[in-house]
């Protein structure tokens, strides 16, 4: 960004004091995200946004219902701990840990697809002494490699509970339908599977409803009076750590530790790091374009896959890098960069930038394409908090065909 355009972004805030702050998540998806994060919310406090107000606020939903997530994992029984694999490098995890990882359970996730660096999934998944279980709705890439596919239930036929992601309310759902055929839920499944093995401590004899009672029983946020009992049956509530008069502190004073330690080396204050692969010399020397992975309005992450079959999505490409590349609308375009390659359909906008390629959705491999987006994602982490760098990738672009 231009320091012009930071200068007009800061009289922007300070002749507007009604400012209202939305954090979302595609901002901590590079190296630098978790800096991202301090620098927002620092410059809100510094307008004094989490004062609240009329207009004014800072939007953030993470703590709007505290519980306590033993109650739900009840970490003290395991006899002793165990490896903790961050999801976002399972690739490595699947090819390069010693001792090696010789059964995978997989529960409500893609890997082959969301997964970064998914050569490297793959090359794992393939492995012959690897068995590995699929818990699923539908016949995703990465089922196709299951040893054991287990039918999955879908929301519609769960007990859940549903608590606040982007909004301020919890609600207790029931099912609609009973469990089509033999699909079971998670915690059926990981219930009866404990049961088999012999374990008869009391978690593993609950119902769901059951565990959910225990962890309401003491969730931070809960409207005064209101029961477990009301909740079990279906009740609405709206979190009182939110303000329906914007006033979020409630007349309280707050501290903002705008200076943090224990930040293992990152700058104690908010500041302007080092880029990833976007300022890699480097990289840049061989793969000149920067690739971001954001949204398809049409998926959920990978979830929908299914309903494009044989579709590898779009790639958006400006007017002029298509001329520098000699790409031509509607025609197929091979991406490649370290990790992978991957192959979309050029489609020349000027929704995106010069020199920035944008790959909307994760969008299914298929027979005659197997490497799917992420395939040009690495396993790096953030700065701060383990997260993935799916919108930090550099690659090179030519026609396919």
């Amino acid at each position: 960004m231009a320091r012009q355009d930071i200068e007009a972004i800061a009289e922007l805030l300070v002749s507007h004091p009604k400012t209202f702050l939305r954090i979302g998540i595609g901002m901590t998806r590079h190296s630098r995200g978790g800096m991202a994060i301090r620098a927002v919310t620092a410059l809100a406090a510094s307008c004094g946004l989490f004062a609240g107000g009329k207009g004014r606020g800072v939007l953030l939903t993470a703590g709007a219902f505290k519980g306590e997530k033993a109650k739900l994992t009840y970490p003290a029984l395991a006899s002793r701990k165990t490896r903790i694999i961050n999801m976002i490098q399972l690739g490595h995890a699947l090819t390069a840990l010693d001792p090696p990882v010789k059964a995978l359970l997989v529960y409500n996730t893609n890997p082959l697809s969301v997964n970064p660096d998914g050569a490297m999934v793959r090359k794992g998944l393939a492995r012959d002494d690897l068995f590995t279980v699929v818990h699923e709705q539908v016949m995703t890439p990465t089922a196709m490699y299951a040893d054991l596919l287990l039918p999955a239930t879908t929301f519609l036929e769960n007990h859940d509970l549903y608590t606040a992601y982007g909004h301020f309310f919890l609600r207790v759902a029931k099912p609609a339908i009973e469990p089509v055929a033999e699909a079971w839920s998670n915690f059926d499944l990981f219930q009866k599977l404990a049961q088999k093995m012999g374990f008869t401590e009391p978690p593993f004899q609950q119902t769901c409803e059951q565990r959910i009672a225990d962890y309401l029983d003491g969730v931070q946020g809960l409207p005064d009076l209101c029961t477990v009992e009301e909740l079990l049956s279906g009740k609405l509530v709206c979190s009182t750590n939110s303000r329906s008069d914007g006033r979020v502190l409630d007349g309280q004073k707050a501290k903002f530790q705008f200076v943090s330690s224990g930040l293992s080396a990152e700058p104690v204050i908010p500041c302007l790091t080092e880029p990833g692969e976007f300022g890699d010399k480097d990289l840049m020397s061989r793969f000149p374009l920067r690739l971001i992975t954001p949204p398809h309005p049409d998926l959920l992450n990978s979830t929908f896959g299914e309903r494009f079959p044989g579709w590898i999505g779009e790639l958006l490409v400006h007017p002029e890098d298509a001329k520098a590349y000699e790409i031509v609308d509607g025609e197929k375009v091979l991406l490649q960069n370290h990790p992978g390659r991957t192959v979309r359909i050029a489609k020349i906008s000027n929704d995106t930038q010069k020199g920035l390629v944008v790959a909307e959705g994760i969008f299914w491999q298929t027979e005659e394409e197997q490497n799917g987006i992420n395939d040009l994602t690495s396993q790096k982490l953030t700065d701060m908090g383990g997260g993935a760098t799916f919108h930090e990738s550099r690659v090179s672009i030519c026609s396919f065909g």
